[in-house]
């Protein structure tokens, strides 16, 4: 399977910064209402100039499967094109092939041992990985429904929602005297932007031009660029664009159900990087602001408890 995708083992984290810093990103006098797209296209520009992206040929490899068995696996390749030259390497060629392959079970032994061992306080993983193992839970790809199914199941979704509880009673409110008024949310600042980066998991989504192990290396350079696009955005009350859009993986809900029916799925929503960064500026900042009147946000992530709905209705209505 051909894919397109970029020499990030070639990527110099120096000449990346250098060429981040003298694009737009670091010229103020080009802020405006589009600084998501100007990110993104930035940021894109100079990695095609530094890495361009190149169509390769993706072939599946094991997980044991490391440069040591690479490096035996290129020593046999090159014992059996010497056995075309000269017949009386073939003994050497076999036993350089069956090396290779007592390498490469002991490989697989010592990857499944180490891993059940990691794994077994932790019973729902340990499945997971010996479902893996035996070749269990895979879900065959439906041949019957493209992207386009999926995309009309999953935009006529929320009209069948508002539709369904449309005759529902509105919800009711009861206003206290708690004085607390909330106009706009407060500034962020660089050094807010870059404890925010780097806090963030080292996990990229199809959508970030950048990956986050990358640009947690250059975030000096590109947290001023995002402490000014999330302020605009933060004190306008305006979600760019470019951040609503999701990379959208379609699941299987239940094992076992029809695979060929749209409505066995739900999505899955990746957002950029930059979207979630400022999901979570957003938050901290009511937490902050919950936290400073005397709410009790210390008690569970899911629910609160203490947490009188009518002091939240009057903060947030």
């Amino acid at each position: 399977m051909s894919v397109v995708r970029r020499p990030w083992h070639q990527l110099s984290i120096d000449e990346l910064q250098e060429a981040l810093a003298e694009s737009r990103l670091c010229q103020r006098d080009h802020w405006a209402n589009q600084l998501a797209e100007l990110d993104d296209s930035e940021i894109t520009s100079v990695l095609d100039r530094l890495i361009p992206a190149k169509t390769i040929r993706r072939r599946p490899s094991d997980p044991w499967f490391d440069g040591e068995c690479r490096q035996s696996k290129r020593e046999v390749r090159r014992w059996e094109r010497m056995t075309l030259k000269t017949p009386e390497a073939t003994a050497a060629w076999y036993s350089k092939r069956h090396e290779y392959r007592a390498l490469l079970r002991r490989k697989r032994e010592c990857f499944w041992q180490a891993k059940i061992e990691a794994e077994k306080f932790k019973p729902y993983q340990l499945w997971r990985s010996i479902d893996a193992l035996l070749g269990r839970g895979k879900t065959p790809l439906p041949a019957d429904i493209d992207a386009v199914q999926f995309h009309n199941f999953f935009d006529d979704e929320v009209p069948g929602v508002r539709s369904t509880t449309s005759k529902a009673p509105p919800p009711s409110f009861f206003i206290e005297s708690f004085h607390c008024v909330v106009s706009q949310f407060q500034s962020v600042t660089v050094n807010d932007v870059i404890a925010a980066v780097c806090a963030l998991l080292d996990k990229t989504c199809a959508l970030d031009p950048l990956p986050t192990t990358h640009l947690k290396a250059v975030v000096g350079v590109v947290a001023p660029f995002l402490t000014s696009l999330f302020n605009k955005s933060l004190l306008s009350g305006f979600v760019p664009e470019a951040f609503k859009v999701a990379y959208i993986t379609p699941l299987v809900k239940k094992s076992g159900m029809d695979t060929g029916d749209v409505r066995s799925y739900r999505p899955i929503y990746n957002l950029s990087v930059a979207s979630k960064l400022l999901e979570r500026i957003a938050v901290n900042d009511w937490k902050s602001l919950l936290c400073c009147h005397g709410f009790n946000l210390h008690t569970g992530p899911a629910t609160r408890q203490r947490l009188p709905c009518s002091k939240c209705s009057q903060i947030f209505f």
